[in-house]
């Protein structure tokens, strides 16, 4: 209906969109979809404790996704719920869970932070990865990064839910005059330690039963 009220600019300067009873600067509402509402406000005072501006997606106040701007630290910040989750800080650092992140990732959570990297595959079958973390640092004058150690856990079996997960941790290094990363140290799920990930042969140095 073209004729329909599409938006609203009230007495106190509120501009609504869907709306035409806008209760912030600008606010969006959208009565067809899940979330009711998109608003923006500028306050000092703020919403859910934010000191610049806010945004909100949901129709209930009280219970709302949000994103804040601090202007006197110059960070941004994002929360859900009306209680902040990640903090991103003027200097680059990250916070999850913590306002004040230490190290340039801080994940942080009262019975301890925890970071987790996963397989999404329905099926998993004996050496294949479960996760890496890589060390490296850019060379070539700047060009390019290169990858100097990781630590890698991999299956050490096929999995099978709740009965079969074995998983073994590798420890990999860059030997001096090389730039390809290879295994150094594996540790197994019997609390077996191989050095250069030789358990086998000739040349090797094993730890354990």
């Amino acid at each position: 209906d073209v004729s329909a009220q599409r938006m609203t600019i009230d007495k106190d300067g509120n501009v609504g969109i869907g709306t035409a009873s806008p209760d912030h600067l600008l606010h969006i509402n959208n009565a067809s979809a899940a979330t009711a509402s998109l608003k923006f406000t500028n306050s000092t005072t703020g919403e859910a404790g934010s000191d610049g501006s806010f945004i909100g997606l949901d129709g209930d106040d009280s219970n709302l996704g949000l994103t804040l701007w601090n202007y006197e630290e110059g960070g941004i910040r994002f929360g859900t719920n009306n209680s902040e989750v990640i903090t991103i800080l003027s200097d680059g650092k990250v916070g999850i869970g913590t306002t004040a992140p230490y190290g340039q990732m801080h994940a942080s959570d009262a019975s301890g932070g925890n970071l987790i990297l996963s397989r999404e595959d329905a099926t998993i079958t004996d050496t294949e990865t479960l996760g890496i973390l890589y060390f490296g640092g850019l060379d070539d004058g700047g060009a390019s990064y290169g990858l100097g150690a990781h630590i890698k856990a991999a299956a050490a079996e096929d999995w099978n839910e709740a009965t079969a997960e074995g998983t073994d941790l590798e420890f990999g290094t860059t030997p001096i005059g090389s730039s390809s990363t290879l295994p150094s140290m594996k540790l197994d799920g019997s609390s077996r330690i191989s050095l250069s990930n030789n358990d086998s042969g000739t040349s090797n140095t094993v730890f354990g039963k």
